[in-house]
């Protein structure tokens, strides 16, 4: 049998009747809004407990299993960093000895062109200087 506000409300009046209009309205608001069979027992409460603290466990795995995805990529992204700015140090290292050797090869070819400019000056002058 469903419990409804019309059967509530019979039954009210029916106990206002019997044992008076207050003592029916304490018995009234002792009883559920709805029916007995929608009302949780601490069983039912325990085992809601017990779903949902499965429930959130598997998802907070499951985040922690996406953590350690995460954390797993930033590790290799680091690792290949390092080794891509390792190369650039030894490819800025192999330019700069080529920069250096160049360097000394012009400083080298200045004092040549520098010898070589002096010898035509004094070679310039003596012819004219012979004449």
């Amino acid at each position: 049998m469903t419990v409804t506000e019309e059967s509530r409300h019979r039954l009210h009046q029916a106990l206002d009747h019997a044992i008076g209009p207050e003592e029916a309205t304490t018995l009234m608001e002792h009883l559920p809004p709805v029916g007995w069979a929608d009302v949780a027992t601490k069983t039912d409460l325990t085992h809601l407990g017990d779903t949902l603290r499965a429930e959130m466990d598997h998802r907070f795995d499951v985040v922690d299993l996406k953590l350690a995805a995460v954390d797993q990529r930033f590790d290799d992204l680091t690792t290949a960093m390092d080794q891509r700015f390792t190369a650039i140090e030894v490819t800025l290292g192999v330019i700069q000895q080529r920069l250096d050797s160049i360097d000394n090869r012009m400083g080298q070819q200045l004092w040549q062109v520098l010898a070589f400019l002096m010898t035509f000056v004094a070679l310039v002058v003596g012819v004219l200087l012979a004449t």
